[in-house]
């Protein structure tokens, strides 16, 4: 009977996870379809909007899994963002992590910066491509991600697994896998260690603002100062070549480094909580997260 009940849980979690690729890739890429015929028509230099075109494609899918979720899977689940400070707290403290992890990077050599690249004969300015491609795009990619991903998925997990620390794996897991652009173990390594870093703070805050602000300051770290081969298509604000130590980008070994030392850091301010006198919600409640 025990046995059965794991079994019909697992199939469960599994049947949630085919239906969270399959709204995304099915609805979000007729979507995406539609909008770029749309961009073709009207705008000379469309692929300047890919990525925000992306992103309110899995916007409109992460909204339209929430309401199948609630009423097909799990009704108590909630992805309500309250306190937004949080959101400029962890996007500040990540962003000069990151600039920190660069800079000493750099320090060892791991790349060489050649500055704005021209690598094109069109007249879109860099400036747009910042605005729409790096700062729209990345964050509404952000907030997509983390409904989909902290906001649904970890939670259904939760209540199929009962473990907490199960939950942080599969669902890190499952985001990492969902990157399908990657072409790299180690870049699949980042997101999985990425994922847990707000998987935790989700835990730790109650919050979806605290993820979400992880994660935007690394897609616009991402943007700024990981591209290795530029996209001739997307204009960046640095072009920046990296070196390798053993087949591995060294900024990537840095990146690593820095989400190991993250989640640590997530992790014991959890556990503490947890030992402490208070509970996990009136912890929340002394330290005004709620």
């Amino acid at each position: 009977m025990y046995n059965r009940k794991i079994i019909e849980s697992i199939s469960r979690l599994f049947l949630y996870i085919l239906l969270i690729y399959s709204i995304i890739f099915l609805i979000g890429g007729i979507l995406n379809i539609i909008f770029r015929l749309i961009l073709n028509e009207i705008i000379k230099y469309p692929y300047l909007y890919t990525k925000f075109i992306d992103s309110v494609c899995i916007l409109i899918t992460s909204l339209i899994l929430f309401k199948i979720t609630k009423k097909y899977f799990y009704n108590k689940i909630n992805i309500k963002a309250h306190n937004p400070k949080l959101f400029i707290k962890s996007f500040t403290i990540v962003s000069l992590l990151l600039l920190f992890v660069f800079l000493i990077s750099y320090f060892f050599g791991s790349a060489t910066i050649h500055g704005i690249p021209i690598i094109s004969t069109t007249n879109i300015s860099i400036i747009k491509s910042i605005v729409i491609t790096g700062l729209t795009g990345s964050l509404l990619i952000s907030i997509s991600e983390e409904i989909i991903f902290r906001g649904l998925l970890f939670n259904y997990t939760l209540k199929i697994s009962k473990n907490i620390f199960l939950s942080v794996i599969v669902c890190s897991l499952i985001f990492a896998l969902g990157h399908t652009s990657y072409h790299s173990i180690v870049n699949y390594l980042i997101a999985f260690l990425g994922g847990i870093s707000m998987s935790i703070a989700y835990i730790l805050y109650n919050n979806l603002f605290y993820p979400i602000g992880i994660h935007f300051s690394y897609n616009l770290f991402n943007f700024f100062f990981t591209n290795n081969e530029p996209n001739k298509h997307i204009f960046r604000p640095l072009y920046i070549t990296y070196n390798k130590f053993h087949g591995i980008y060294i900024i990537d070994i840095f990146i690593i480094l820095f989400f190991i030392s993250f989640n640590i850091f997530l992790l014991s301010k959890y556990l503490k909580i947890k030992r402490g006198c208070l509970s996990h919600g009136e912890a929340l409640i002394s330290q005004g997260n709620y």
